[in-house]
């Protein structure tokens, strides 16, 4: 909108500028300024009226070519404030973009601090799960220990029992044989 406002302008320009040339070249300026003032008595519009007169050109044109100038510094406030305005534009739009890139830091801040307790979590679980593999592994070995300490006494306990038999049975055939000797 606004590049197109100040091409519509730079072309009024153009137009304001030959007829500021055409002005100031026939010295028009005075006569205006004569023609507008008043005294009372109407001097410096006569004055005026005589300088138009030699100009060759109606007081009427003199003063279309006065507006012509006064549109001329209206144009070129416009074109100034047309300016100012592409100013603040580009500046709302820097600050937008700075405002968006600020935006997309802090996205990709959040993003990364997300990734980071997602990989702490992971680490976490692991040394959780090998803590419960390793209690897992701790009782599997204390029941495995219990097993054997069980088995070393009921094989101490066999071991000791074929003992006491075969000290019965030994002692059964001795028995036997010395009653077999008595007999």
């Amino acid at each position: 909108v606004v590049a197109g406002i100040l091409e519509c302008l730079c072309q009024i320009e153009d137009e304001y500028e030959l007829a500021e040339a055409e002005l100031a070249d026939k010295g028009l300026r005075t006569v205006v300024d004569k023609a507008e003032e008043g005294d009372g008595f109407g001097l410096p519009q006569l004055e005026a009226a005589e300088a138009c007169e030699r100009m060759d050109l109606s007081l009427d044109e003199v003063i279309d070519m006065k507006h012509i100038m006064e549109l001329r510094i209206l144009q070129t406030e416009c074109l100034d404030e047309c300016r100012h305005l592409q100013l603040v534009e580009s500046s709302a739009w820097r600050e937008l973009m700075i405002g968006e890139g600020r935006a997309a830091l802090q996205a990709e801040r959040e993003a990364k601090v997300r990734e980071r307790m997602a990989r702490e979590r992971a680490v976490v679980q692991k040394v959780e799960e090998a803590g419960v593999r390793q209690h897992i592994r701790q009782q599997e070995e204390a029941q495995w220990q219990e097993l054997l300490t069980e088995e070393g006494r009921l094989q101490e306990a066999a071991r000791q029992e074929a003992r006491a038999l075969e000290l019965v049975r030994q002692e059964a055939i001795r028995q036997g044989q010395e009653a077999a000797r008595q007999e």
